[in-house]
């Protein structure tokens, strides 16, 4: 059963490391696609970390320690873009995950409410 589970979890994830890399490359963070396969898992694994609230703070700290230096621009600008970055990605996957739970809750609702017993 492992193997399934992990072939089943294989798109899902390839579909968020393809948002990162998408997302740095809004923001000019110009990251070779190589370097971005090997880093990327490794700030998805400090993401579902127990030690940030939501995923946030540890996150962006490995974003920008990981990436920072392919934006152009001081320090702090680099910073900002990889920051802004990491954020616009978790705010679209916050807004997917929440719409796929409400088509998931609205269904089982649905299911729940027509075996419920009239009277």
């Amino acid at each position: 059963g492992h193997l399934r589970a992990l072939a089943i979890r294989v798109p899902h994830l390839a579909t968020i490391l393809a948002l990162n890399y998408v997302a740095l490359q809004a923001f000019d963070v110009r990251v070779p696609p190589l370097q971005a396969l090997y880093c990327l898992p490794a700030v998805l694994l400090v993401a579902c970390l127990p030690i940030s609230i939501q995923g946030l703070g540890p996150t962006q700290g490995a974003m920008i320690f990981f990436f920072a230096r392919y934006a152009e621009g001081d320090a702090a600008t680099q910073a900002a873009s990889v920051f802004a970055a990491s954020l616009g990605t978790h705010a679209i996957c916050l807004c997917a995950q929440l719409a796929i739970g409400l088509i998931g809750a609205r269904s089982q609702l649905v299911r729940t409410l027509g075996k419920a017993p009239v009277g």
